[in-house]
């Protein structure tokens, strides 16, 4: 549920949707991202209590390198994540995507596409313990559902007198059965507070275009079919001029198929100045 923060060339970060890295330059961030709950979203968007709580932490990176003044490299992964739930775990990898952006200026816009592929690998995707019950219906936690990936956004973004925005519409395809082809909304707003601090306040949205396959039973990890409205409220803090940490906290404000708990995050990050 987390997009990519974004910021200006004279903001005290380094990366952007919209935005391009020069030629050489780069972004990178690695960071933790943890759920710990015993509730979910239900299929019809009710929120009920499992019987059994999970607990479900994983490893993530993000990067930018320019390439030219209009095209930047990106590449995503979770390298490595563990979850349990009803006295069953596992260590699961989720998804690893590369692509490019293509980006200029439109006046004082910032316009920019990008393509990502890749793909999740058949590692902890099982459901975990069983099928579980709430008195909505069945549910399984399954971490992670294998299949190639592939994923486009249009990203349009600005300067303001205190901060930046940005808005980018996409698409997500999945070859696993279970995920249908979706269409997804990315919208931030920054703040930049002074040299040494940024925050935003962002909104990730994901709508699928086919109902689910099985509607009976939830996937509470929402790695399969899940339709939400998440919002988020990040901080940077940079340490000196290449090296900053970030914090952040998700929620899901309404949402189908998913968890009912708030996400942690805590990060690194990395710049070229």
């Amino acid at each position: 549920m987390l997009g990519p923060l974004v910021a200006l060339a004279l903001a005290p970060t380094a990366h952007a949707g919209a935005w391009t890295q020069p030629p050489g330059h780069h972004y990178v961030k690695v960071w933790s991202r943890t759920l710990v709950g015993s509730g979910i979203f239900t299929d019809t968007g009710d929120i009920a209590d499992l019987d059994a709580s999970f607990v479900d932490t994983n490893l993530q990176a993000y990067g930018e390198l320019g390439l030219t003044d209009h095209i930047t490299a990106v590449a995503s992964t979770t390298a490595l994540g563990f979850a349990t739930h009803r006295d069953d775990g596992t260590a699961y990898l989720g998804p690893t995507l590369v692509g490019a952006r293509l980006g200029g200026r439109l006046g004082s816009l910032r316009v920019a596409g990008e393509l990502r592929a890749g793909g999740t690998p058949p590692v902890g995707d099982r459901p975990l313990g069983g099928p579980g019950q709430t008195e909505a219906g069945p549910y399984v936690y399954q971490p992670a559902v294998a299949g190639a990936r592939a994923e486009g956004e249009a990203q349009l973004g600005g300067p303001l007198r205190f901060g930046w925005w940005v808005v980018a519409p996409g698409v997500r395809a999945q070859t696993a059965d279970v995920v249908p082809l979706a269409f997804t909304t990315f919208a931030q707003l920054g703040w930049s507070v002074s040299e040494r601090w940024t925050t935003d306040l962002h909104v990730s949205v994901l709508e699928p275009l086919s109902p689910a396959q099985d509607p009976g039973v939830v996937n509470a990890a929402g790695t399969g079919w899940t339709r939400y409205q998440g919002v988020g409220l990040a901080a940077s803090r940079w340490l000196d001029p290449q090296w900053g940490l970030t914090f952040a906290a998700e929620g899901v404000v309404g949402a189908m198929s998913n968890a009912a708990t708030p996400t942690l995050v805590l990060g690194v990050e990395h710049r070229t100045r």
